[in-house]
């Protein structure tokens, strides 16, 4: 028998390590930016003798430098797509490895998913290159973070604010060093925060519907309140660590809880928005042989003291 602990482990690590990494060269390119933007437009501008940004043809043209400023930032911000691609080609090669263990891949099945998924994304993986207009081709022109800095450049000069001022706002909002999530922390966030879990519970369920596999063991590490987060939900909670049969899994769509996003699929949303547990996909035989080694019974849930969730 397969050691399952082993593999659902290096998925669920490689997918938390995936999410940390990303976060942090996030924080590295955004105070990049940041200093470009400070040393190439902010240090141009000029002031009145009273240190008020002046309202002028000259700092509106001093403004315009940005656009070179974003430019220099787009080819960074390339690199961290590209790796973004690496990891999640390399997430999918762990859930091959994985279901390979429960089931018969064949070649030309993994090429097909492989290339699916990945084009779900924004990715031609045999032209090698992201697809224009796509998700990825979108996350990566940040136009949010381009137009959020250009406005407020642009409202500094026109309200004629004083410089001093102007100064230590912006840093506090482009950096947000009370909080830790700054404009670009704060983009890549909201649109990358479960990218990797999610991607993970996709290639398990093109997997599933390819070869028919209809238990699934349910997982995920508890996750603490952080960031505005209230942490793992109480109907994550009473599903980690047990396996269900598809039919069980599928009516949890029926199911209303704080933080479903109503409309998709569980099998893809898991817990709901920004949920970071796995599905684990497997046969009958599999099924029965961990839930006999665990001493468990088939689409049980655990008891979570005070709660009464459905």
């Amino acid at each position: 028998m397969p050691d399952f602990n082993s593999q659902i482990s290096t998925r669920e690590t490689f997918a938390e390590e995936s999410s940390a990494a990303l976060e942090k060269a996030i924080k590295v390119v955004q105070a990049a930016l940041y200093s470009s933007v400070v040393d190439k437009v902010l240090n141009s501008l000029e002031t009145d003798e009273n240190g008020l940004i002046k309202f002028t043809v000259g700092n509106i043209r001093n403004a315009g430098k940005f656009s070179q400023v974003w430019k220099s930032h787009q080819r960074q911000s390339s690199k961290i797509t590209a790796w973004l691609i690496r990891k999640l080609i390399e997430l999918f090669n762990l859930n091959t490895a994985y279901i390979k263990e429960v089931s018969k891949v064949t070649d030309g099945l993994e090429a097909r998913a492989r290339k699916k998924l990945l084009f779900n994304l924004g990715y031609d993986i045999d032209a090698k290159k992201v697809i224009p207009d796509s998700w990825l081709d979108n996350l990566a022109a940040q136009a949010d973070v381009k137009q959020r800095v250009a406005n407020r450049i642009s409202t500094a000069i026109q309200s004629k604010m004083p410089l001093s001022q102007f100064r230590k706002e912006f840093k506090d909002d482009f950096l947000d060093t009370q909080k830790g999530l700054g404009y670009l922390s704060r983009y890549y966030e909201q649109k990358t925060f479960d990218l990797f879990q999610k991607f993970d519970r996709s290639t398990q369920e093109v997997y599933r519907q390819e070869l028919k596999l209809n238990y699934a063991l349910y997982s995920g590490t508890v996750q603490r309140p952080h960031k505005g987060s209230k942490g793992s939900r109480e109907h994550c909670l009473k599903r980690k660590g047990n396996i269900y049969d598809l039919e069980t899994i599928e009516s949890w769509n029926n199911l209303h809880w704080h933080g479903k996003i109503e409309g998709v699929d569980v099998k893809i949303q898991c817990g709901g928005h920004n949920c970071r547990d796995h599905y684990h996909w497997m046969s009958k035989e599999a099924a029965e042989t961990i839930l006999k080694k665990k001493g468990k019974k088939l689409n049980e849930y655990n008891k979570i003291s005070g709660l009464n969730l459905d």
